[in-house]
């Protein structure tokens, strides 16, 4: 319990420990995960909100933030953070009704990445994951990637915010005897606490003139389901996977 708390210290100060004085012997394991989006510009806030739609069709009104307007010179530095890793039309002749596509909202983040992606729901994240990895590798290979995969100046972005934190005891390794140990020891607790927040990490308040674009706009709305994963830049496997179906891990307006 002491090197828990020392390490803890060390790597997340802020973080509160549960209560583990009730454990005075046995075996004790627990793990932290938090990981914060570190975009270079912020992106700016949706006032209005967006309106989420999960799965069973139920709306809710939930923050959000993302980018529009980005033609303005004001926000060149967001729009060429933004890069479109993939995108998939059922008609490529309606370019404005896009299937899926995918974005790494800040190409500059280091050491990791968070990728967002429209996709339909699949049967595991392991399948939607390597769906997206393949569209992404497929799309690399297009002709015209490099003009593809850019935020366009009329391009629109809008991304509800995630803010949660879950403590999950594992039951199924309490009460359990590791027999390899002598005496035997009994695992007396085996809990994991993940959280994790997506924000648009800076506020953006401005008033912008109308101005003309010819431009064929985007439209990026993560409004309805959608998945969200982070990963090592170059790593082969990411450490968080979440599939967002509805709108209770989403920060209401």
């Amino acid at each position: 319990m002491e090197k828990i708390r020392k390490d803890m210290a060390a790597k997340f100060p802020s973080r509160v420990l549960p209560d583990f004085s009730d454990f005075d012997s046995g075996i004790l394991a627990y793990s932290y995960l938090a990981a914060r989006v570190p975009f270079k510009y912020p992106f700016r806030q949706v006032d209005e909100g967006v309106t989420f739609t999960d799965s069973q069709g139920i709306q809710t009104r939930v923050a959000g933030f993302g980018l529009w307007r980005a033609y303005l010179r004001r926000y060149r530095n967001i729009r060429e953070q933004v890069e479109v890793l993939y995108i998939r039309w059922d008609d490529p002749n309606r370019p404005k009704e896009m299937a899926e596509y995918a974005l790494d909202l800040c190409r500059h983040s280091e050491p990791y990445q968070v990728v967002v992606a429209r996709v339909g729901l699949k049967d595991s994240l392991a399948e939607m994951l390597e769906h997206v990895r393949t569209q992404i590798a497929d799309f690399g290979k297009q002709p015209g990637r490099a003009v593809d995969s850019r935020y366009g100046a009329n391009d629109e972005l809008r991304v509800p915010e995630v803010f949660w934190r879950i403590d999950h005891r594992f039951k199924e390794l309490t009460e359990k005897t590791v027999a390899n140990t002598s005496p035997p020891m009994p695992i007396v607790e085996a809990l994991q606490t993940i959280e994790f927040r997506l924000d648009r990490c800076g506020a953006v308040l401005e008033s912008d003139s109308v101005l003309a674009v010819e431009a064929l706009p985007r439209y990026f709305e993560f409004n309805r389901p959608f998945l969200v994963y982070m990963q090592k830049r170059g790593a082969e496997q990411p450490f968080f996977v979440m599939w967002v179906d509805n709108a209770e891990l989403l920060v209401r307006r």
